[in-house]
């Protein structure tokens, strides 16, 4: 993406990568619970899901030694961000734009290419597999039996399989799928705040190299609320009160920050409710492997159908937070509260 020279190439390869990443999250939650039982699976793919957070940060801090020392080129300066109307001819005439994407790929490939010919080897097969690594007979015995006593379908072996148009069928006829669709929705519409977040800190007070650094605390607190409230999920053995409380506590943020005019103090609420929105994602997702575990393959079309639409959530979210709505941003905010709102009492 770093090559492109015009507004088309940008998108066909967007779109490309949109392609190739999307069965990533919905893989990596269908795998984790083909081996943990449901009260084990959400503190361990909360590990997982911590990388978005992390990822998060790491950016904040990038973008702004990028933006305080390579301000020599136009669109790295601090004083010029591109917006959606500006976007095209940024991609067509500035250089920056392409030294941005290089520099923050560089690592990505390198870490890409490293460990993903690693885990060819690494990752072992599901329990029911006799090609599983790592594992005797009867330890995928017991791990089978694991998952059969608390009613998680297996991968293959302990039923008839049913065909993935049959398991399509079956998740679109069952209610929960669509109640557990606009959960997550919800959730995911809501973390569209992500995308805007140097915009926000900029309208709390902050510019240029600083607003990019004050993205960060808000990252790390969400790290902190995916790994509390999902071992809290895990070791309640229920998700629903965790979600609820996490969800009605960003709700009452939400609702504070809007309503606040001082910088300092939307900042600091924000960074909380920021947080809590973090937390509700990956306990929506793990949530659908408890309602939807049998058979495996219903679960896997579930997974990955909720995933589909709730991310596409995404799609309009980012038009909530319009630069001419600076500073309240009194769409994305209230829009966000309903939606924390509603999703308290789902």
């Amino acid at each position: 993406m770093g090559a492109v020279q015009d507004y088309k190439q940008m998108m066909l390869l967007r779109f490309l990568l949109g392609v190739f990443e999307a069965g990533f999250a919905p893989g990596c939650t269908f795998y984790l619970s083909s081996w943990y039982k449901k009260y084990e699976l959400t503190s361990r793919f909360a590990w997982l899901y911590t990388s978005v957070a992390v990822a998060g940060a790491l950016s904040g801090l990038l973008a702004g030694v990028i933006t305080e020392y390579m301000d020599d080129v136009v669109s790295m300066r601090p004083e010029y961000r591109p917006c959606v109307e500006d976007f095209a001819d940024l991609v067509c005439n500035c250089e920056g734009w392409n030294s941005r994407l290089e520099v923050a790929s560089h690592p990505g490939r390198t870490s890409q290419c490293c460990g993903g010919d690693r885990r060819l080897f690494i990752l072992s097969d599901f329990p029911t597999s006799a090609r599983s690594k790592f594992l005797t007979d009867e330890e995928r015995i017991l791990a089978c039996n694991r998952l059969a006593l608390e009613g998680i379908g297996l991968t293959q072996g302990a039923h008839e399989s049913i065909g993935e148009w049959k398991a399509f069928k079956m998740t679109c006829a069952d209610w929960r799928t669509w109640c557990l669709c606009l959960l997550f929705t919800l959730g995911t519409g809501s973390q569209t705040i992500q995308y805007f977040l140097p915009s926000l800190v900029k309208s709390f007070g902050w510019s240029g190299t600083t607003a990019q650094y004050y993205t960060i605390p808000a990252n790390a607190f969400a790290v902190v609320c995916i790994l509390s409230c999902c071992f809290l999920a895990d070791r309640m053995k229920n998700i629903w009160p965790v979600l609820a409380g996490l969800s009605g506590f960003g709700f009452i943020l939400f609702v504070a920050t809007t309503a606040a005019t001082d910088g300092m103090t939307r900042y600091g609420l924000a960074i909380f409710a920021f947080g809590s929105i973090y937390g509700c994602s990956p306990l929506v997702k793990t949530w659908i492997t408890h309602v939807l575990g049998y058979p495996a393959e219903k679960r896997d079309i579930a997974i990955a159908l909720i995933n589909a639409i709730g991310n596409g959530s995404s799609i309009y979210g980012s038009f909530l937070w319009p630069g001419y709505d600076s500073p309240r941003f009194l769409i994305g905010f209230g829009t966000t509260t309903a939606w924390m709102g509603m999703l308290s009492v789902g």
